[in-house]
């Protein structure tokens, strides 16, 4: 994706056909020495904090800065990254909801911090405990990898149905 800064708080980025989209987004993203993990939402408060009270009680809050990318919500997202000393991008547009491009708004973001590695993680997924963020960052650099991602499986053995 080719992101083009237009003003300080609007992104074009050149689409199919010559056609450019533009988004205005506002930011508090601040350099650290933590890893940047962003996290996209829109509204719905109980899923945001049932993920921040997981990786609160398991530590891995400690190792990572969690941004929240807003996509337009109604709800008070910004007061609530504000009062939980998380990380906040929004980004505004007319287009409606695209993951690709508003996670990639997000990292090109953090890249222009200067920040080398950031991990996307959806608000329906969270990092369990602190050595599984270890043993992954460790594969992804001992790999010399420049993607690394997390996916949700299946369980192993086959999900039930009740009989109606």
């Amino acid at each position: 994706m080719d992101f083009s800064l237009i003003e300080d708080n609007k992104i074009s980025l050149a689409g199919d056909g010559g056609k450019s989209y533009t988004f205005t987004f506002r930011s508090d993203i601040k350099k650290s020495d933590k890893l940047p993990v962003l996290m996209p939402t829109k509204d719905y408060f109980p899923l945001l904090k049932h993920n921040l009270k997981i990786l609160k009680s398991s530590g891995v809050i400690e190792d990572i800065q969690l941004i929240i990318i807003d996509d337009r919500s109604t709800e008070d997202i910004c007061g609530f990254c504000s009062s939980n000393g998380l990380g906040y991008i929004r980004i505004d547009n007319d287009y409606g909801f695209n993951y690709s491009v508003n996670m990639n708004i997000g990292a090109w973001l953090l890249h222009n911090l200067g920040f080398h590695t950031c991990m996307f993680l959806n608000n329906d997924c969270y990092i369990h405990n602190r050595d599984f963020l270890k043993e992954f960052l460790k594969r992804h650099y001992d790999s010399k990898s420049h993607l690394s991602g997390i996916k949700l499986l299946s369980p192993v053995s086959p999900v039930k149905f009740p009989v109606i």
